[in-house]
């Protein structure tokens, strides 16, 4: 191999033309070249004491192993940042090498072995002037990519838990109970109204733990009759039921190893909530029409969006499978319980359907912004996405217009709007003279806590016949009193 001890870089760009911040330049002296701060090993067998030298003058320090030591040991003495070898060293290249992996150029023909990749495979014949060029591409390559790493992170921990997006401190709260338990494999239950994101949640609290690379399997309990569920979850044997024509495995199974999701938990019939228990307490289960028990490896969330306890006390869950569940437990707010994420959320879904759909929407203007406020999202961040996806749709021009909105939202944010503070007289509609309680649909333009005081005064605290005459089922009005912190309240006739 030919040796040119040549530093000058005559294809390097001239003055005012863009250049790369990690090449060298022309003319300067070995001792305030760039490339001083880094340290090359010369691993080839002809001439490599002449290739060091020669890259030692163009400003990057190189050495050659050192007597009787091999490049085995020559690679472990320090962490090189560029290891300029040739196809014989290249084959016998170590399987692990060091934590901070040096960049690898290669002089000669390119060697097709499957070790560590080579950045570049240059010429014999090339100067200290092109394997320095190469090794700064390189470089700057290496920089841009941890670079974009850190912007990720960054705008990862800006999202938050894996992309939620909340200022709220009732969010974040849940967000950190949920970032300190998702590696762990305790049993988790989220509690939360429809559209809250549970699915969500449970999906990350999987894709957090030692099991994301296993199955994430979802169950419906609500959405499947009883006699298929017991089937769904646990499988069944061949012939164990009209149209059972094989041996099937079961959601369990199938998750094995990773983690299993049971939505609206509080669903399931009393008689397979004694076999629930049992899989979180045993691991272990038998198939529809099968004797054979067996043991399954899986971490279990479920999720209810019904408060548990009025469920306990109603005799439709049993205590003990409730207990069983309830290891860590994370309530996730309502929307509307979320006012400071409503702009976000917004902007967010925006964004997104903007993109979707090809339009050139920025953000709401004024007035839709007012109306998407005001209204108190009864089907949470679904329904806000399904509006917001909808508005993206019809509405024309940069600026998402109220007219897009759905009347009925729009109809019930007037309604609302209409008992700000300054309507406050308004709010009672008489409420302090009532001697009937009325439906609560029909009374929402007083104040709900108000409503409900004065359902359960007049009757007694009699929470079930309040209920009845309010029109609504118990299991409302537990959420409801538990929001207004009416639970420990006495009640009398008024």
């Amino acid at each position: 191999m030919s040796i040119k001890i040549d530093v000058s870089f005559p294809n390097d760009p001239q003055p005012g033309q863009d250049a790369f911040v990690q090449r060298p330049w022309p003319q300067r002296p070995p001792e305030n070249s760039p490339f001083q701060k880094f340290r090359c090993l010369v691993l080839v067998q002809n001439q490599p004491r002449t290739l060091a030298r020669a890259l030692l003058l163009a400003g990057l320090p190189s050495e050659v192993p050192l007597p009787d030591e091999g490049p085995a040991l020559a690679l472990a003495r320090q962490d090189w940042d560029l290891v300029i070898l040739d196809p014989e060293h290249h084959a016998t290249w170590p399987t692990q090498g060091q934590t901070d992996a040096p960049i690898l150029i290669g002089l000669g023909p390119p060697s097709k072995l499957p070790v560590p990749p080579v950045y570049a495979w240059l010429e014999t014949s090339s100067s200290p002037a092109d394997i320095l060029r190469s090794f700064g591409h390189a470089r700057e390559q290496a920089f841009l990519r941890k670079e974009n790493l850190d912007l990720r992170s960054k705008l990862k921990r800006s999202q938050g838990f894996d992309g939620f997006n909340s200022v709220d401190p009732r969010m974040d709260s849940v967000l950190e109970t949920a970032k300190a338990v998702a590696p762990s494999r305790a049993t988790v239950l989220i509690l939360g109204e429809s559209g809250t994101g549970k699915t969500r949640l449970a999906r990350t609290l999987h894709e957090n733990s030692d099991r994301k690379d296993a199955p994430f399997m979802v169950v419906h309990c609500g959405a499947l009759p009883n006699a298929l569920l017991e089937s769904e979850l646990f499988g069944h044997a061949k012939g164990a039921f009209t149209g059972a024509i094989r041996d099937k495995p079961g959601r369990f199974e199938e998750a094995d190893g990773g983690t299993i999701f049971l939505d609206e938990i509080n669903s399931a019939p009393l008689e397979l909530q004694v076999k629930l228990l049992r899989v979180i307490q045993e691991r272990a289960l038998e198939r529809v029409g099968e004797n054979q028990t067996r043991y399954v490896d899986v971490r279990i969330i479920a999720a209810s969006n019904q408060d548990l306890q009025v469920a306990i006390e109603a005799g439709d869950f049993r205590e003990d499978l409730y207990w069983r569940l309830n290891v860590v437990s994370l309530a996730l707010p309502a929307l509307r319980e979320r006012p400071q994420d409503l702009a976000r959320l917004v902007e967010i879904f925006l964004r997104r359907f903007s993109k979707d759909y090809g339009r050139e929407l920025a953000r709401p203007d004024a007035q839709a912004l007012e109306a998407l406020c005001a209204y108190d999202w009864p089907g949470n961040i679904r329904q806000l996405e399904n509006v917001i996806e909808r508005a993206v749709l019809l509405t024309e021009g940069d600026r998402l217009r109220i007219g897009a909105l759905p009347e009925d939202l729009l109809a019930k944010s007037r309604a609302l709007l209409a008992m700000g503070p300054d309507a406050q007289p308004n709010l009672q509609l008489g409420l302090s003279h009532l001697r009937t309680i009325v439906p609560l649909k029909q009374a929402l333009q007083g104040p709900e806590k108000e409503i409900l005081i004065h359902a359960l005064n007049a009757t007694h605290g009699n929470r079930k016949q309040a209920a009845e005459e309010l029109g609504i089922n118990r299991t409302t009005l537990f959420n409801k009193m538990r929001k207004h912190g009416l639970m420990d309240r006495e009640f009398d006739a008024p």
